[in-house]
């Protein structure tokens, strides 16, 4: 059959080259697949000027852009010869057929790009080469960041709460500073401090939450340090012992919620459209803020407009909900009232005290 500028087409099992480069001066490309019974057209061949032999093991090694994995491996032994003058072309194919079959009929019209695998959802499960435990107790703020961050890029974990009254041996030796979270590997290595531990975990599973800017990057991680105090204004809150500490610790915390309501641009995240370690690391503020606004509201929505914008943002986000144990709300209750008398007077609504 004659096909433009006096190529020929050929009839063998498999599939339909057409031109591209490869080394030997032989140029093809895979167009599609088309099984009829085992027979496919074969091969178009256009402007060779050399006799050229090539011998192909494998589909992928010849046309690897275009043969999906799915294919499998043929021997094929090509002879080609200039004849006519250069004004035609013949060849002569012998095939050997691999002791495996083609499978399914597969369109190969299409780019290389629709033969990748699709990119990873950004809830993705990610694969770890080893487990992760984290060490908390339930009610630590600082863990909760790590939760977050785990549940929100859906990291596989552990958990395992101790009582940091009476901290187990070998949770001192993992932790220099007695302070949870913890971060425990399966081969025996450990991290400490909470920001690290999210960096970790934002390191070694995709998608990254840190910017790849290296501004914005350490930007980041400025208002994450900042939140650890927002964190200790709002801890120092509920364990005020008298008037003057709570409202000199009330001032103090409203304060450095404005440095934060200011630097904040739309959202819904801190970095706009992107979430982030430092959504992560503001989550257990504003649902602390949250269980205590019925009586202070502390945060409220006419001086904190973006702040609690935010914060709804946050505490609407299902890895959020679900970084606390069930019985949170009655556990901080707890809590409260038997740190601070006069704080649960002041905080804790009458159902909850």
């Amino acid at each position: 059959m004659r096909r433009r500028g006096g190529a020929r087409a050929f009839q063998a099992t498999g599939f339909r080259l057409m031109r591209t480069n490869l080394t030997g001066g032989f140029r093809f490309a895979i167009k599609r697949l088309r099984l009829r019974g085992g027979t496919a057209p074969f091969a178009e061949l256009q402007d060779l000027d050399i006799e050229t032999r090539l011998v192909a093991h494998d589909l992928e090694a010849v046309a690897r852009p275009q043969v999906p994995r799915r294919l499998y491996a043929y021997s094929v032994e090509m002879y080609l010869a200039t004849v006519d003058g250069g004004r035609g072309q013949a060849a002569r194919l012998e095939e050997t057929r691999s002791p495996k079959p083609l499978v399914d009929s597969y369109p190969l019209r299409r780019r290389r790009r629709h033969h990748r695998p699709p990119p990873r959802h950004p809830h993705a499960i990610a694969e770890l080469p080893m487990s992760l435990e984290l060490i908390s107790f339930k009610l630590c703020p600082f863990v909760q960041r790590s939760v977050v961050t785990l549940l929100y890029k859906q990291v596989p974990f552990e958990i395992t709460y101790i009582d940091l009254a009476s901290p187990p041996e070998w949770f001192l030796a993992i932790s220099p500073f007695g302070k949870v979270p913890a971060l425990r590997l399966d081969d025996g290595s450990a991290l400490f401090e909470s920001a690290i531990i999210n960096e970790y975990i934002d390191d070694i599973t995709p998608p990254q939450l840190n910017p790849a800017d290296p501004l914005k990057r350490a930007r980041n991680r400025s208002w994450i340090q900042f939140g650890e105090q927002c964190i200790v204004d709002q801890y120092q809150l509920t364990v005020a012992k008298n008037e003057d500490d709570f409202e000199a610790v009330h001032t103090r915390a409203r304060n450095n919620l404005d440095k934060v309501e200011a630097i904040l641009g739309e959202g819904p995240w801190f970095n706009g459209r992107d979430f982030s370690l430092v959504d992560a690391a503001y989550a257990p503020i504003f649902m602390r803020y949250a269980l205590i606004k019925p009586m202070d509201d502390v945060m409220s929505a006419s001086r904190y407009p973006r702040l609690n914008a935010w914060a709804t943002a946050l505490l609407d986000l299902p890895a959020v909900r679900r970084s606390v144990v069930e019985d949170f709300d009655r556990l901080f209750a707890e809590y409260v009232r038997k740190s601070s008398p006069y704080a649960a007077d002041r905080l804790l609504t009458a159902s909850a005290a």
